[in-house]
């Protein structure tokens, strides 16, 4: 069995596995404001 990848993306939209499946990686609003400001 082979080992499943920790994140992918597919079709743009970037997933992260949970157990056995992958669920969508979704950042609310708040979340991309403060990720963006620590690159500026």
């Amino acid at each position: 069995m082979e080992k499943l990848k920790e994140r992918i993306t597919e079709n743009g939209i970037d997933h992260i596995l949970a157990g056995d499946c992958y669920i969508p990686d979704w950042k609310l609003p708040e979340e991309i404001i403060k990720s963006e400001l620590i690159y500026i």
